[in-house]
């Protein structure tokens, strides 16, 4: 890192790609230009395998994403709106608007923890304390703003080489062309008292400064030597792991990236829960210890898988166009395989791939990911059979049809032993099982250990149209008053959207911060849903309330489930046994106070009282 001219240049000490003459022209006015002194130039930075060409920050001002293109878009290759003729003949969209916002989107979302706050502060004004800008380095304005299909410029800047002199040797203002912050002494978002963009960039810094990746969390968790066994890197094996609730195997593919990335090996961890993938990178801080820490940045990357096709996207210049979730995987798959076809860049391939819930994934996204895998570490899938969420699926990972092509070799594994799980909530599934009949479902075994006095386990049967809050928040006021936990150790889990809706609208009347999953118009909008779910993270002093679907994988003190029937007949019992074991099995065992609570309003459910 070097100053100069009053720009701080953080350069990528790692970079394979040497520099274009765009790229070193554009740095270079950057530097020399007076109206850029504070700001801070990241070069080519990595971030969880995205690669920007650079980010420009400033405290009171703002931050911009710029991607550097020195395409000549006269020659007939180029059309409009992104379009360019491929060596096969055929057009490929490939606009580098999606790339730019692309990036906006996932390191807002996915990386930099402040950006909650500032939506919570700001609501979608937010969205403009982030430029993203492309910078044609040979084209003229004209053509490259027809090839970039005339983006809103509230959306994306586009520059060319006569923009950035113009704006380096006069510093004039157009707000079509420049961003505003660039010439205001401190931006809106900088300054009211909660200091937004000061904090949302300080969290970029946290992020990309590579000798200041600080550790978050000290302790290591010591592991069983069952769980240690699993760690070392079998180099070429693709083998496939599960484990019952509580068995550590979070944990395992944590301590496994670490020793990983500590060899030098690139590491891709997946999980299926795009809430998930926070409470990983914390722990895989945490497992880390000493060392160079900037390994966690440089070699390690994690996502929830559908994330990770978004990346892939972005950094391949592939924008998928397909309406369900469905079509889009497909889509976005195909042309991902096509596109490493041509062109793999090698930050792109990963030694390692770690799936965590692989037991909601399926054969053919393996047999994708294969495509990225160099054989150098190992492929492991980690599954919980009785946490499926989708089991119109089956247990795919040990149906010989569905595994054909990805090369699975010996037995199956498993981990019997619970080490998260309280005492009395293993004694309370076993009870349940029976009472169900579903015996043999989870074959829990405990470790050694002592007589389980910190965990309550409470029923409440409530008539159907009883408002259940009062009651809820007498069973947080019980858990307050221990002076043990705060709120950021308990969860509301419930059954039906509109259930958390309502909840999540009382509480916001009061003096708790809510993280949730919903969308909260009740419009059941998947955007809406996913707008809400990157921020449903680990900490921040917040009251989780969540479905049980999307809780699986997360674990907590102290649980309230509201129990309802949905359906008749074997769907209403079928939906009640997954929201109560996975309810069950998130209560976590590492706090002197832990509870489970379920209120439920359906009679079909009310002889469970009995045992409990």
């Amino acid at each position: 890192m070097f100053e100069r001219k009053g720009v701080t240049v953080v350069e990528n000490p790692n970079t394979r790609e040497p520099i274009t003459e765009g790229e070193q022209y554009f740095k270079d006015r950057i530097c020399s230009t007076p109206l850029f002194d504070g700001w801070t130039l990241y070069e080519q930075p990595i971030v969880n395998s995205m690669h920007p060409d650079f980010i420009l920050s400033h405290r009171e001002k703002g931050i911009f994403i710029i991607e550097v293109k020195d395409w000549h878009l006269d020659i007939p290759r180029y059309g409009s709106d992104g379009l360019i003729r491929g060596e096969n003949g055929r057009d490929i969209k490939k606009n580098p608007v999606f790339q730019v916002k692309s990036y906006k989107e996932l390191i807002l979302r996915y990386e930099i923890h402040e950006f909650v706050n500032a939506t919570e502060n700001y609501q979608q004004q937010a969205q403009a304390m982030v430029t993203p800008i492309i910078y044609f380095h040979v084209a003229k304005r004209d053509r490259a703003l027809d090839f970039c299909g005339y983006p809103n410029p509230k959306e994306c800047l586009i520059w060319t080489r006569s923009d950035l002199d113009y704006l380096c040797q006069t510093s004039h203002r157009n707000d079509d062309m420049y961003p505003p912050c660039l010439f205001y002494q401190r931006s809106t978002f900088a300054k009211g008292p909660d200091q937004s963009m000061q904090k949302l960039v300080d969290g970029l810094d946290h992020i990309l400064r590579p000798s200041d990746y600080a550790r978050e969390r000290s302790n290591l968790i010591v592991l069983t030597r069952e769980q240690r066994n699993l760690v070392p890197i079998r180099k070429g094996s693709i083998r496939r792991w599960g484990g019952v609730a509580g068995s550590g195997k979070t944990l395992i593919l944590a301590s496994k990236a670490v020793e990983a990335i500590k060899s030098g090996h690139n590491v891709l961890l997946l999980t299926f829960n795009i809430t998930l993938r926070h409470y990983i990178r914390d722990l895989c801080s945490q497992q880390f210890g000493e060392g160079d820490r900037r390994l966690l940045k440089s070699h390690l990357t994690i996502s929830h898988f559908h994330g990770f096709l978004k990346i892939l996207s972005a950094e391949l210049g592939i924008q998928p166009s397909g309406g369900t979730v469905e079509e889009y995987t497909k889509e976005a798959m195909n042309h991902i395989v096509e596109g490493i076809t041509s062109n793999h860049p090698w930050y792109l391939k990963y030694d390692c791939i770690l799936i965590d819930e692989g037991q909601d994934f399926t054969g053919q996204w393996i047999i994708f990911l294969k495509n990225f895998f160099t054989a150098q570490g190992e492929l492991l899938v980690m599954y919980d059979r009785a946490q499926s969420i989708y089991e119109d699926r089956g247990m795919w990972i040990t149906d010989a049809n569905q595994i054909t092509g990805i090369g699975f070799r010996g037995q199956v594994g498993y981990l019997n032993v619970t080490q998260r799980l309280p005492e009395n909530i293993v004694y309370q599934i076993k009870r349940l099982e029976y009472v169900l009949g579903l015996e043999g479902q989870e074959q829990f075994q405990l470790p050694n250990a002592q007589i389980d006095l910190f965990t309550r386990l409470q029923w409440i049967n409530v008539p159907l149209y009883e408002n259940r809050f009062p009651i809820i928040q007498n069973q947080i006021n019980q858990v307050l008053s221990d002076r043990i936990s705060t709120i950021d150790d308990i969860t509301i889990i419930t059954m039906k959207e509109e259930t958390g809706i309502e909840i999540v609208n009382q509480y916001r009347k009061s003096f708790y911060a809510v993280s949730h999953v919903f969308d909260i118009s009740g419009q059941r909008d998947n955007k809406n849903r996913r707008n809400e779910k990157w921020k449903f993270q680990p900490g921040k002093d917040r009251l989780k309330i969540c479905s049980y679907h999307s809780y699986k994988g997360w674990e907590s003190s102290h649980i309230i489930l509201l129990l309802e029937g949905i359906g008749e007949g074997d769907k209403r019992i079928k939906e009640m046994t997954n929201a109560l074991f996975i309810s069950l099995t998130r209560v976590n065992a590492f706090s002197n106070s832990r509870s489970f609570t379920c209120i439920n309003n359906c009679i079909d459910f009310q002889y469970l009282s009995d045992y409990f």
